[in-house]
């Protein structure tokens, strides 16, 4: 899986272009980290991830194209910020009780934009779905979040200065790229199992 996610955004490299407007920007943001920028950051990172996952999803099926991919954004864009606000809501909420809590909330509830991107989910709906094709999918799909967390990790230790600003820079770039690429490919065999669970279930009964 994760493989497979690198290999996908080395043979469609454009999209690194997005995951470096979203770098540069936060980075430029942080400069003076105040209430409004670290806002501003998080709205921008956001419309770049939706960005990405959904070049990555025309791209799967042989048509990449950036007109397409702003109008499908466009029209589902506000159920996925208010969704997103919601989750975070609860995220943090969970982190605050316990980790774990937190942690459970991230993995299952965190496929909600797949839902409303590609399945045209509602607000609570798209939560509802995350829920339903994630089943029994909890350390596998962690496993993978971890994984990939790592690049963003590995950027926290590397001092921001000259060179060493830039490796950042590219470090993070090709992470987002990489996250944006694979956990679309986790939806898409989360969807498989949860299909074949319910070819199963009418044999079984």
């Amino acid at each position: 899986m994760l493989n497979e996610g690198w290999q996908f955004v080395v043979k469609y490299p454009a999209i690194l272009l997005v995951a470096f407007a979203d770098v540069l920007v936060n980075e430029f943001l942080m400069i003076d980290p105040s209430g409004i920028n670290v806002f501003l950051g998080i709205v921008w990172s956001l419309f770049a991830f939706f960005i990405m996952t959904q070049y990555f999803y025309d791209a799967s099926r042989g048509n990449p194209s950036w007109k397409n991919v702003l109008g499908a954004l466009g029209a589902r864009l506000p159920v996925l910020l208010v969704s997103t606000l919601i989750l975070f809501v609860v995220f943090f909420a969970g982190l605050i009780l316990l980790i774990i809590p937190g942690l459970i909330v991230m993995v299952r509830l965190g496929s909600y934009d797949y839902a409303v991107m590609f399945e045209g989910a509602g607000i609570m709906n798209s939560f509802k779905r995350s829920w339903q094709f994630t089943k029994g999918s909890f350390w596998r799909i962690f496993a993978v979040m971890f994984v990939l967390f790592i690049p963003l990790m590995v950027c926290g230790f590397i001092p921001k200065a000259q060179l060493m600003l830039t490796i950042h820079l590219i470090i993070r770039t090709f992470f987002e790229s990489w996250w944006s690429a694979t956990m679309l490919l986790v939806y898409y065999q989360l969807r498989k199992m949860e299909d074949e669970r319910q070819i199963l279930r009418p044999s079984m009964n």
